[in-house]
């Protein structure tokens, strides 16, 4: 089994021989990840997210200054929008919610090949 990049996407290819009988998208060429420690806060308190933007391997990506989108929701209210604008491929932000509830963070960036990140955080009194 091989991967091959191709436009910024990472393709499984497996193969018997020389002969290539499966072709299969497997990931991004990037991805953003998130780290913060705990998925369970209470209310008013400040949940510190470290974002990075890395390859596929998990080798980090020095020098990607895209800004990254983060969309904040919680059933039944609006979303929040945040942009980040990484330095050397990484940012951080404060999380902190002032309502309790399973909330719902998203992390994207238009850059072609990146995936996404998703992270739930309970919210508790």
């Amino acid at each position: 089994m091989d991967y091959i990049e191709e436009n910024g996407i990472i393709y499984k290819i497996e193969k018997d021989g020389d002969f290539t009988f499966s072709k299969s998208v497997y990931c991004g060429a990037k991805k953003i990840t998130v780290t913060g420690g705990k998925n369970v806060i209470k209310i008013g308190e400040a949940l510190p997210l470290n974002v990075e933007i890395m390859d596929w391997q998990d080798t980090p990506q020095p020098g990607i200054t895209e800004p990254i989108e983060v969309v904040v929701a919680r059933m039944g209210a609006d979303p929040v929008n945040l942009i980040l604008a990484p330095v050397n491929s990484k940012a951080e932000f404060d999380f902190i919610s002032n309502a309790k509830g399973v909330i719902s963070i998203t992390l994207s960036t238009i850059m072609p090949g990146c995936d996404p990140a998703y992270l739930m955080v309970e919210v508790e009194e």
